[in-house]
């Protein structure tokens, strides 16, 4: 139960990660596109203002204030940009996108703050603190507890900058009020869109590790459909189907070689099964050293196994049938402190270019020249044309 609990804390720690790593890189990305929509837009606001005509001194100061404070976000935003776009380039640690996030959310908020201090000047509108709340909770995913520190700081240096800037008492509350109220909805957006993001994230992170485990338990089912469990060659479907689609090329020639170990019984009846097993495995092994660049191989069933060489001549197949079975003769295998030898008898047919044949045929064919092979005293090469 502990083990279970362990891994399952383990699984969610590992998922948590991933969300917050594509969480925070996606902050990246969308201050980067905010700071490069938000410079021309500041730029914009400088040369509206530069244009503006004043008629008095407070609309004069407000004016210069209104520039200067455009002027500052329009270079801190390329700076930001720039920066955000150097951090996804390098690959930064994830600590540095949590700290340019924030820093980008509270200097959006700082940035709006201000300009509503200003427009104290001349007017008592709020807006570009409503503006500054909205971009922050709408554009940016902001954990919960962080969304409601800045919000919280926000709000607090709202009311200072009224009281600094609003001489009338009902206009200041009012205000007041206004940002306080600005500000709790910007933080509840902004934890519902948070929460909203999460929970899309971590349903693709659920269904690419499911796509993973099914794309993984496809390749096992694929492996015990086509694979023999023992040995890793090719079962007889598998290899039946390669056959049969490398014997529809009528102009092609092969040779389909039978190999079956002789007296296998006895090794089982002598060493047990687990003996048996373990001889052909290394006997498999043999058969793939030998001839695994050169054609195909499967078992067949127990201790039988079957060699297909495409594009091969009968002299060729002979002797390289020969010098492998010769090779087992002298070979002594060491199988958990037992010592076994064994022969081969081997049958071997060719499909001959330009007849069209079905793998049942060369199998029966090769059947017939290894039942030569055994009556003639095994450990020989047999073949029937």
């Amino acid at each position: 139960m502990f083990n279970k609990i362990k891994a399952y804390v383990s699984y969610q720690s590992v998922r948590n990660d991933t969300v917050m790593k594509q969480v925070t890189y996606l902050n990246v990305q969308r201050f980067m596109l905010f700071s490069f929509i938000g410079a021309p837009v500041s730029l914009i606001h400088i040369i509206v203002f530069g244009f503006f005509n004043t008629s008095t001194p407070d609309e004069g100061a407000w004016r210069t204030q209104i520039i200067l404070a455009h002027t500052m976000l329009m270079i801190v935003l390329i700076l930001f940009g720039l920066f955000g776009y150097r951090v996804t380039r390098r690959q930064y640690k994830d600590e540095l996108y949590k700290v340019l996030h924030i820093g980008f959310m509270l200097f959006i908020m700082t940035f709006g703050i201000v300009i509503t201090g200003i427009d104290q000047l001349v007017s008592t509108n709020v807006t570009p603190f409503i503006m500054s709340s909205l971009v922050c909770g709408v554009a940016l995913y902001t954990r919960p507890r962080d969304a409601i520190l800045v919000y919280m700081l926000a709000v607090l240096a709202f009311v200072v900058m009224m009281m600094l800037t609003v001489t009338d008492m009902n206009v200041r509350v009012s205000n007041q009020v206004n940002g306080l109220t600005i500000g709790s909805l910007g933080m509840v957006l902004s934890m519902i869109l948070w929460q909203r993001k999460v929970i899309t994230l971590e349903q693709q992170v659920m269904i690419n590790q499911q796509k993973s485990e099914l794309e993984k338990t496809n390749k096992q089912l694929e492996r015990l459909a086509n694979y023999d469990l023992l040995t890793g060659l090719l079962n007889r479907f598998a290899f039946n189907q390669a056959i049969d689609e490398y014997l529809s090329k009528e102009e092609e020639n092969g040779c389909l070689v039978f190999f079956d170990i002789d007296h296998f019984k006895n090794v089982n009846d002598t060493h047990g099964h687990p003996i048996g097993d373990a001889l052909l495995k290394q006997f498999s092994q043999d058969l793939v050293d030998a001839f695994d660049s050169k054609g195909i191989i499967c078992r067949w069933g127990g201790d039988e196994f079957l060699v297909f060489l495409p594009k091969v001549e009968l002299e060729a197949v002979r002797k390289l049938a020969t010098s492998f079975t010769q090779s087992i003769v002298n070979k002594t295998y060491q199988l958990n402190n037992e010592k076994v030898t064994i022969t081969l008898s081997c049958g071997m047919t060719m499909k001959k270019p330009f007849e069209k044949e079905l793998f049942s045929a060369l199998y029966e064919r090769s059947d017939k020249a290894l039942y030569k092979a055994k009556e003639s005293g095994r450990n020989s090469v047999k073949e029937v044309a």
